[in-house]
């Protein structure tokens, strides 16, 4: 039997970003960006702060095409440079 107050939505694809641990860092910068996922949806640009070696991305409706990120560590002293771009 289904419960009538249920909203069920289609399973979701998560996205999982990944790097090495840099000597000295204490954190790191993750900046991505994506079009949005249907003609309505405004594309997104982000930059969050992550004390770990990686960063889920989550609640895509459809695998994400052209989603691109870079990565800085950060440490007492300031910011490495960013990461050369990567895109899906």
């Amino acid at each position: 039997m289904v419960d009538p107050a249920c909203t069920c939505l289609p399973p979701l694809y998560n996205v999982v970003i990944s790097w090495f641990k840099q000597s000295d860092a204490t954190s790191y910068d993750v900046h991505y960006a994506y079009p949005g996922e249907t003609s309505g949806d405004p594309p997104q640009d982000k930059t969050t702060r992550v004390t770990g070696t990686s960063l889920t991305i989550p609640g895509f409706q459809t695998r994400p095409n052209n989603l691109c990120y870079t990565v800085r560590a950060v440490n007492e002293y300031g910011t490495s440079p960013w990461t050369n771009s990567t895109c899906t």
